[in-house]
């Protein structure tokens, strides 16, 4: 392109053209390899300077500025001096030619390309940077527009000057970088100083006073009654102010509001560098304060009148809101870890005050009267009812004030633990700490926490609230005296607690609650279709389909669920903090809810079997009282422990009384639930029973719940019931189960109460499970109860029992309901039922003893022979493959139930499925129908019979983990899963693309293969194992279509590509499996030789690393090397994911540590090079930076296992001396120490380095001497220490330089180039 007319104008509609929105794609493209080839023509800053001259369009500026930009920061070193010169002062001119009509974004582009000219020529070449940033910045700003745009861009230099110093191109040196970043650590104040003058002078022009003084003024009256209403004198000169700015944006552009936003941008980052010293500190809080308030929606409420209001766009309103904020972002800054120490020290009482002020103002404690103007001047009017004011006064506070108050929290959480340290110590030592501040600070938050409506901003209040109780928690064990009942925080966490406890219930908190979402209440089915829990079931893993439509809205909690969650957890950290404040409100409050609970049931007829609306009760009030009563539940649920201690038995056991007291008569209405018509009352009344049973397994799983057999030795940390109540205990709660479990006889749940019993019916079982497969057995029910013959609780157990063995699950519903229940026999009928203590009474003989095992073994025999049996032969397959699935799910599931079970019940379990006939049943279906190529087989579905071998898989590993007793009971489970994995692997290869094999499978089945690769049962299975990873999984998980797996290695590199960009979490399961079995199996690849078991202790050590080479040989060379090469493709440069490389690269050096890897000969001399070229070239092309430290640390592993097979030949360049890099780099070996990182370190400097550097293009054999040189003479004798960190830093060094060296060759180049055409 020439730089005339008809280039410009050629360039202009090049560059509509590209952003048009009609443009097609291929013509972008064609336009950007036009664009990108210009610009990285060595001239084109010439050109881009002429077109700069000669056009206004936004789209040319911004392209010109581009291609300067790419100039400065690829070829500045390699300009003249004249050139320099030449662009420093257009771009200098063209700053200052154009700050009043150019967009802000481009000046700020502008400024930011001089400001990358001065990280290569200031102070030497480029000696008036500094004087041209001052000229631009003092002058009075106060007089025109014309000045505040100056100074605005004069910000813009200085924001760019410290953005560009900390983080300069790469082609600046490694002592320039620290040269530009050692000057603005030692200017920091100087130019915090500078800034605060000048925004102190943009106020300057107030008349109504002095607003810096008047904000002083208000921080140092901390007590005053004063500041917390608007009569103070700082209001109306702020309101004031405020008012101009407004009307600067509709006179003049918003011009001092883009000033004052980037004097606090500039502000921001120069405190990044902030020493904490106290210099300062008051006039830069002073400013925060003052302008932080600016930004608030009160202040914006408060400060226009109605027409001015109403006058402003929305990017106005957004333009004052954001220099509050980032005047708030300024606070941030300072109070985060590093200085909030310091800050709390010497100005605490100021930042309790700027933050309490703006909590006040946010909770409505400080409301601001509106200034109005009539009357011949700006005076505050009290009576502002005319509606447009209000319209006004609305519209500013709702829009997007969320940002305003999460940056106040997070300014909170960052000074909350400081401000505690001073709490400990305050009575101790002589502090400038203001605990007056922060009293009157945390009164205020109390309130802004209740008082926000914005569901986020109050969650985080709430996490840093109960983050306090856990760190004064502590407190009380080093004898603080903080809480004192007479204390201001003790009256203050009080004050919260009863608050937090009020915003629980309906009846006091309806307005903010009615807000929340409760998915219960939009759905029905929720909860009832394959429940959360349940999502890694046999069953869902086989039809993840079903599953994740059954739950599409289950994979994230609603809002009252989070809420209720937080709250409750919060409240549980403040009651362990003040026990005595809160467990007898509980108590009274749980009393007075079940006593309107009660009365509502009585009143509406639901004992009678009907319901009638009790007369006098609105539908709002009965279903605050329901709602009410499952909170106080829940809040009962997450504190029972505080019932357990002596001083509360008694609460706690009339705690236990109402409970059982409730499930009785819940037990009674529940099948008169359907009768309600109103929907919301009816949900009301479920979650009410739902609620009292999950009370009821929390106080099971906690084992608080006891029976007193000692009074002498009770440990106080249960609720204890007399040991008479025990029998009765059991007896009422089979009965209550009874009454529950009345539909199952149904077989199949009726459609009628479906929904409603579905739901009540799951949780019963759920309770039903917990109760039975208590892990505490003074809490589980005794088998001289429960298998009493002559009793009704027998019966009771014996009828759900049967109802159990004829249910026919054929829904999901039928399905969770008996999960549960088949578990809780299981695990229940072969726990071994020993006398307990609580027992006693009990004459147990060792008939008794007999005679229960004998009922115990006849229900067994009966779960087995009536539910599996039927269900699981070949008969039933041929039927109903997928009601087989169901229930070898329902199998798998029971057997999962007893992993933590003694070896005498496992032992039991294993002989019943032998004995019954049950595992031969499976081994023959298995054998038979699904991996037997018949006629049968070949007719099934693929895609089935994929289902079926995943189902058997995970079967089986569960049969094997849980059940495997000996090894000879499982001898042909290795060649069953064996089996298994060949006909994954065959059968996947020969189905179509339509029909693929699931993706959702593949989990799963990594997660099997986990869990028995430490087993003896999974050697035989390995080489099958791989193959499926490799040869099916891996296609699948590229989605290339048609991929298939061979040896070629660009098709496995596209495979491992894709499969990384694309399922980048499922690649990396599969490659922990792989690891796992290379940990797990090292055997299987390296097997050590018997000749070399005995090597003598005076072999050197270069000796020795060889014996130890030689001392395994590989096994199965081809599968170790495969693997290799795919993990070393995870390392290629094009591969994008950096999470998989620092996994790889862990792994790897994880493997190193427990198997000594890097040492053994295939891999020393294979591969070790190829891992450390992959993580060199990594750090050298900048790729993957979040996890740059990884790769760097990793280095040193590898480097100190180098020996002469590690080292390729070097590819020398005949036109090189390689000695001469040789002579400087000789390591001297005379140290004893360490001997092995000494060699290591050897070969990687002698051979490795100098060969590796000759395949670093762009550098030429006196810059790779240099590299070299300073590589080794950076901190040589720290080498042969076991100090990492020394090393890391020679590699960071080593590195940098690379890239140093290879920019200005490129460069170099790139120009030669050019200038050979012309």
């Amino acid at each position: 392109m020439a730089s005339n007319e008809a280039s410009i104008e050629d360039l202009t509609k090049l560059l509509a053209e590209f952003h048009g929105p009609s443009t097609s794609p291929t013509r972008r493209q064609e336009i950007q390899i036009l664009l990108v080839n210009f610009e990285s023509s060595p001239n084109a800053w010439y050109h881009a300077i002429c077109y700069l001259s000669m056009s206004r369009n936004q789209y040319v500026v911004l392209y010109c500025l581009g291609v300067i930009e790419t100039t400065i920061i690829r070829q500045w070193l390699l300009l003249s001096k004249d050139d320099k010169l030449k662009m420093r002062s257009f771009l200098k001119d063209y700053l200052h030619e154009n700050v009043m009509d150019q967009p802000n974004f481009l000046l700020k582009k502008a400024a930011k390309l001089l400001s990358l000219t001065a990280c290569f020529d200031w102070p030497d070449q480029y000696t008036d940077y500094m004087e041209f940033l001052k000229s631009h910045i003092f002058i009075d700003s106060s007089n025109n527009s014309t000045n505040l745009r100056t100074s605005l861009m004069g910000w813009y230099c200085l924001k760019s000057m410290y953005e560009s110093f900390l983080n300069p191109p790469e082609m600046i040196s490694y002592s320039k970088r620290n040269e530009l970043q050692n000057f603005l650590r030692k200017e920091t104040t100087t130019f915090c100083g500078l800034l605060c003058s000048f925004i102190s002078h943009l106020c300057g022009d107030v008349e109504c006073g002095n607003l810096i003084n008047l904000s002083q003024s208000y921080l140092l009256r901390q007590n005053s009654q004063l500041n917390q209403n608007s009569q103070h004198s700082l209001w109306q000169p702020l309101l004031i102010f405020l008012e101009s700015l407004a009307s600067d944006c509709l006179t003049n552009s918003g011009t001092k509001c883009y000033t004052l936003t980037e004097c606090f941008e500039c502000l921001h980052e120069v405190l990044k560098l902030w020493p904490g010293q106290p210099d300062l500190l008051v006039e830069i809080l002073v400013l925060i304060f003052l302008f932080s308030l600016i930004g608030s929606p009160q202040c914006l409420s408060a400060c226009v009148e109605a027409e001015v209001a109403l006058a402003l766009s929305s990017h106005d309103c957004d333009l004052l809101r954001f220099i509050g904020l980032t005047a708030l972002t300024c606070l941030h800054e300072l109070v985060e870890k590093r200085n909030v120490d310091s800050l709390m020290t010497h100005q605490s009482s100021f930042v309790f005050q700027l933050i309490t002020c703006h909590l006040n103002l946010a909770s409505g404690r400080i409301v601001l009267n509106k200034i109005s103007t009539q009357n011949g001047g700006n005076k505050f009017n009290n009576n502002n009812h005319d509606i447009s004011s209000a319209l006004a006064m609305d519209r500013q506070k709702q829009a997007k004030c969320d940002d305003y108050e999460m940056k106040l929290v997070e300014i909170i959480r960052c000074i909350l633990p400081s401000c505690l340290k001073f709490v400990y110590i305050n009575n101790n030592l002589d502090s400038k700490f203001s605990m007056d501040g922060l009293i009157t600070f945390l009164q205020a938050f109390r309130e802004f926490t209740f008082f926000t409506s914005n569901f986020e901003t109050y969650l985080s209040c709430i996490n840093i609230w109960s983050s306090v109780f856990e760190s004064l928690q502590f407190s009380t064990y080093q004898s603080s005296d903080c809480l004192l009942s007479n204390s201001n925080v003790h009256r203050i966490l009080s004050e919260f607690g009863n608050a937090l406890f009020s915003r629980l219930f309906y009846s006091e908190s309806s307005a903010y609650l009615d807000t929340l979402d409760y998915d219960i209440f939009e759905n029905e089915m929720l909860c009832v279709s394959y429940p959360a829990n349940n999502e890694n079931s046999l069953l869902s893993i086989v039809f993840p389909e079903e599953f994740h439509t059954n739950n599409c809205q289950n994979n994230e909690p609603c809002e009252y669920v989070v809420f209720i969650r937080e709250s409750l957890s919060t409240f549980h950290h403040l009651v362990c903090l003040l026990p005595h404040d809160f467990t007898v409100l509980l108590f009274q409050r749980f009393q007075c809810i079940l006593n309107e609970y009660t009365s509502l049931v009585n009143s509406t007829g639901l004992l009678s079997g009907v319901f009638n609306y009790p007369k006098g009760q609105p539908v709002y009030r009965v279903h605050w009282i329901l709602r009410d009563f499952a909170s106080i539940v829940q809040v009962i649920g997450f504190m029972s422990e505080k019932f357990c201690c002596e001083k509360y038995q008694e609460y706690g056991q009339q705690i236990l009384r109402a409970l059982m007291y409730c499930l009785r008569l819940n037990s009674v209405i529940f099948p008169a639930l359907h009768n309600i018509n109103e929907r919301l009352i009816r949900l009301s009344f479920v979650e009410v029973i739902v609620q009292v049973f999950l009370v009821w397994r929390a106080l099971i799983v906690s084992g608080s719940i006891g029976f007193i057999t000692d009074y002498i030795n009770l440990s106080h940390n249960k609720i204890y019931l007399s040991s008479t109540e025990c029998e009765h205990f059991y007896s009422e709660l089979m009965d209550i189960f009874q009454s529950f479990f009345k539909p199952l006889k149904d077989t199949t749940l009726s459609s009628s109460s479906t929904l409603i019993s579905s739901r009540i019916i799951y949780s019963c079982t759920q309770f039903f499970n917990c109760l039975f497969t208590s892990s505490f057995r003074d809490i589980r029910p005794p088998s001289s109860i429960i298998f009493n013959v002559n009793s009704r609780t027998f019966a009771i157990f014996n009828s759900i029992f049967d109802s159990v063995c004829e249910q026919k699950c054929q829904t999901s519903i039928n399905y969770n309901i008996l999960n549960s229940l088949v578990s809780s026999f299981l695990f229940y009928l072969t726990s071994e039922n020993e006398p307990t203590s609580h027992l006693s009474n009990y004459n147990n003989t060792n008939d008794k003893q007999n005679k229960w095992i004998t009922i115990r073994d006849s229900l067994l025999n009966r779960l087995i022979v009536q539910l599996f049996l039927p269900n699981l032969n070949q008969n039933n397959f041929e039927i109903a493959q997928k009601q087989h699935i169901t229930y070898l799910s329902l199998l798998n599931h029971s057997i999962l139930s007893l992993e933590n079970a003694k070896n005498s019940t496992r032992q039991l379990v294993y002989t019943i499925l032998i004995n019954s006939g049950l595992m031969d049943n499976l081994v023959n279906c298995l054998l038979n129908k699904i991996l037997i190529n018949n006629s049968y087989s070949t007719n099934m579905n693929s895609d089935l019979k994929i289902r079926l071998c995943t189902a058997y898989l995970i079967f089986l590993a569960t049969f094997v983990r849980i059940l495997s007793i000996s090894s000879n009971s499982l001898s042909s489970i290795p060649q069953l899963i064996g089996q298994i994995i060949h006909s994954l692997c065959t059968t996947s290869s020969l189905m179509t693309v339509s029909n693929s094999f699931s993706i959702h499978v593949i989990g799963p089945i990594i997660d099997i293969l986990l869990l028995i690769t430490h087993q003896k049962i999974f050697l035989p299975i390995l080489k099958d194992t791989f193959e499926l990873c490799i040869c099916v999984f891996l296609p699948i998980l590229s989605t290339i279509p048609n991929a298939v797996y061979t040896d070629d290695v660009q098709i496995i590199h596209q495979l491992i590509m894709n499969a990384c960009a694309n399922n980048s979490q499922l690649i990396q399961q599969l490659f922990g499996l792989i690891f796992t079995i290379l940990s797990n199996n090292f055997s299987f690849f390296f097997t050590r030789n018997t000749s070399d078991i005995n090597i003598s202790p005076t072999i050197s050590s270069p000796v020795m690393n060889r014996s130890i080479m030689s001392r395994y040989s590989l096994n199965n060379p081809d599968i170790f090397h495969r693997v290799m090469y795919i993990f070393s493709v995870v390392l290629h440069p094009e591969q994008v994911n950096s999470s998989l490389v620092k996994f790889i690269i862990e792994k790897l050096v994880h493997l190193n540590a427990s198997h000594k890897l890097f040492d053994l000969y295939d891999f020393n001399k294979s591969w070790l090079s190829v891992f450390t070229t992959s993580i060199f070239n990594l750090l050298i092309d900048n790729k993957h930076n979040s996890c740059k430290d990884t790769l760097t640390e990793s280095v040193y592993y590898f480097v100190v296992s180098f020996t002469h097979l590690s080292c390729p030949q070097n590819s020398n360049d005949p036109n090189r001396n390689n000695n001469s890099s040789n002579d400087h780099c000789t390591i001297n070996n005379n140290n004893n120490n360490n001997e092995h990182q000494s060699n290591g370190l050897f070969h990687f400097v002698q051979h490795f380095l100098p060969s590796y550097l000759n395949t670093v293009g762009n550098l030429d054999n006196s810059q790779r001497d240099s590299i070299l040189s300073c590589f080794y003479d950076t901190n040589q004798r720290e080498f042969y220490t076991k100090d990492i960190t020394v090393f890391n830093h020679c590699i960071e060094l080593l590195v940098y330089n690379i890239r140093y060296y290879r920019t200005i060759n490129l460069a170099m180049t790139t120009v030669s180039l050019a200038n050979s055409h012309t």
